[in-house]
C-alpha cells in the first residue's frame, strides 16, 4: 500500500497522481481560497480520504477540486466547506464508492456550502454515489451509467438546482431538498432510462418547487413529495 498525507495552507495548485497499482491511499487537507486540486488514481482498491469519519477536506472559497479514478473497488470520501467552489468527480470501473459532503458539521471543519458547482460522473456496474449539500445556490449534476447503481443526494437548501441522469438496470435514486423556498427556489430534473428503478424525491415548501422527471423502462417505482 502507498499512503500520501498532505496538509496545505493558503493558495495552492496541487496535482496528485498515483501509479497504476493497487491499494493507493491519499489523505488531503487543503486550507485556503482559490486553490486548485487534481487527484488521479489508476488501478484497483485505491482510496481518497481515510473513512466516513475522516474524509479528505478542502476548506475555503473559490476552490477547484477534480477527482479521477479508473479501476475497480475504489473509494473516495471528500468534504468541502466554503462558497463558490467547483468539485468534479469522474469514476470508471465497477464496485466503486464516492461520498461528498459540502457544508455542515464535520470532524475537520464546519460551515456552509453556497454557490458551488458539483459534477459527478460514474461509469460501470454496482457503483454508489452519496452526496450531501448544505447551503443555498448550489448546482448539482450527477450522471451514472451501468447496472445496479445507487445514487443518494440530500440537499438542505431553499434554492438549489439538480440534474440526475441514470442509464442502466436496477438503479436506486433518492433525492431531497429542505428549507423554506424563496423566489424560484427548489428545482430538480431527473432522467432515468432502464428497468426496475426506484426513485424517491422529497423537496419541501413553501412554493417555488419544480420537479421534472422522465423515466423509460419497466417496473419503475417513484414517489414525489412537495409541501407548502
Amino acid at each position: 500500500m502507498h499512503t500520501s498525507i498532505l496538509t496545505i495552507s493558503a493558495l495552492a495548485v496541487l496535482l496528485i497522481a498515483t501509479p497504476s497499482l493497487a491499494n493507493n491511499q491519499v489523505y488531503l487537507e487543503q486550507v485556503g481560497s482559490s486553490s486548485t486540486v487534481l487527484v488521479e488514481q489508476l488501478g484497483s482498491g485505491n482510496r481518497v480520504g481515510v473513512d466516513t469519519s475522516d474524509p479528505s477536506a478542502v476548506i475555503g472559497n473559490s476552490a477547484t477540486v477534480a477527482l479521477r479514478q479508473t479501476g475497480d473497488g475504489n473509494t473516495a470520501r471528500y468534504r468541502i466547506v466554503g462558497d463558490s467552489n467547483n468539485y468534479s468527480s469522474t469514476v470508471n470501473g465497477d464496485l466503486n464508492t464516492t461520498e461528498l459532503t459540502c457544508g455542515g458539521q464535520g470532524p475537520n471543519a464546519s460551515g456552509t456550502c453556497g454557490g458551488s458547482t458539483i459534477t459527478e460522473t460514474i461509469t460501470g456496474n454496482n457503483n454508489q454515489i452519496t452526496t450531501t449539500v448544505i447551503g443555498d445556490g448550489n448546482n448539482l449534476t450527477t450522471s451514472i451509467t451501468g447496472n445496479t447503481n445507487k445514487v443518494t443526494t440530500t440537499i438542505e437548501s431553499s434554492s438549489a438546482t439538480g440534474s440526475i441522469t441514470a442509464s442502466g438496470d436496477n438503479n436506486n435514486i433518492t433525492s431531497s431538498m429542505q428549507g423554506v423556498a424563496g423566489p424560484t427556489g427548489h428545482s430538480l430534473v431527473l432522467n432515468v432510462s432502464g428497468n426496475s428503478n426506484n426513485i424517491t424525491t422529497t423537496q419541501g415548501g413553501s412554493i417555488d418547487t419544480i420537479v421534472n422527471i422522465r423515466i423509460q423502462g419497466t417496473n419503475n417505482n417513484y414517489t414525489v413529495r412537495t409541501t407548502n
